[in-house]
């Protein structure tokens, strides 16, 4: 009975084999498969000392084998949901990040003009240069506030936290509903799916990548250009999590298209409302209806995602 069931196994057949009292009975798993089981049974009757059954045992042990090390192997791709509590999100970062940008919001007077020259929002900036060193970048560009040597001043000075920093600095209630309700449902998404680490790598590469494309690019393109405040400061007004909502975007994206395996789906409405969006304020009198954008940021930030959420996908699938 054991050289006809690894026989039926060697075939393809998959059986169990049940012993009632002094008799044996052979269970064919694949009702399918039962006439085949059935003229293999006549063949063994015939011939039960066929080399052939002898030999199956082993085969059959070997096949066994490759096939738990298969199973094995993709027990090892599956990603397991905690069944007690499987609505539970964890996204801390996200959280942080909406966090500061509300107290920002409220430290910077809601991102209003009155507020350039406060220490909150000098801290945070782009730049933020004052005295001795802003008269020497001034007068080393003829007063031009246009050159990237002045756009970079605080950047060349060591700063480099303000790469990062103006994604926390926002300019309306709109801006920062809209830039904190994005992050919320896609950059939350992006944690809860792949942690806070892989999370953080992605919001700083996108807001450093994103930030200085947009204080770069000449104003002429759509580049942002640094002004002097009252009390004599160069600052950048620009900001706001646009930048790193995109790249998380674009990320999604990229993993719905391509990675089926990462549990991310995007409608084509949603897509085509977001890059509608990203288009539409690239429209010359966009302006006079939603303000002054930040496009270069836009741009690179869902660049940043495409390239992460594509490249990832291709070093997955090696």
């Amino acid at each position: 009975m054991r050289r006809l069931s690894a026989y039926l196994f060697t075939q393809g057949i998959q059986n169990h084999v049940d012993r009632v009292d002094q008799q044996f009975e052979i269970w064919v798993k694949d009702e399918d498969q039962l006439a085949q089981a059935k003229s293999c049974l006549e063949e063994f009757l015939a011939n039960p000392d066929d080399a052939k059954y002898r030999t199956a045992v082993h085969q059959a042990d070997s096949l066994a084998r490759q096939q738990e090390k298969k199973r094995q192997k993709i027990q090892k791709r599956v990603v397991k949901i905690n069944p007690t509590r499987p609505g539970k999100r964890r996204q801390p970062l996200t959280l942080f990040l909406i966090g500061i940008s509300v107290v920002v919001f409220f430290a910077t007077d809601f991102g209003k003009p009155t507020a350039w020259d406060k220490p909150v929002f000098r801290a945070l900036s782009f730049s933020s240069v004052t005295g001795a060193p802003l008269k020497q970048e001034l007068l080393q560009n003829d007063g031009n506030l246009h050159p990237i040597g002045v756009r970079l001043a605080s950047i060349k000075r060591g700063e480099l936290w303000r790469l990062i920093t103006p994604i926390f600095i926002h300019f309306s209630v709109m801006h920062i509903l809209f830039n904190c309700i994005m992050l919320y449902q896609l950059g939350g998404r992006v944690e809860n799916r792949y942690g806070t680490l892989w999370m953080a790598t992605l919001v700083i590469c996108s807001a450093i990548l994103s930030n200085l494309a947009q204080c770069i690019v000449p104003e002429s393109m759509g580049g942002s250009v640094g002004l002097i405040t009252v009390n004599n400061f160069l600052v950048h007004a620009m900001g706001g999590l646009s930048g790193v909502v995109f790249a998380m975007f674009g990320f999604i994206w990229m993993k719905s298209l391509f990675d089926r395996s990462s549990g991310f789906y995007l409608p084509s409405s949603t897509v085509i409302i977001i890059m509608g969006f990203f288009f539409f304020c690239m429209v010359p009198g966009s302006e006079a209806i939603i303000g002054n954008v930040a496009n270069w940021a836009h741009a690179v930030g869902l660049a940043v995602g495409m390239v992460t959420g594509y490249w990832s996908t291709l070093v997955g699938r090696h």
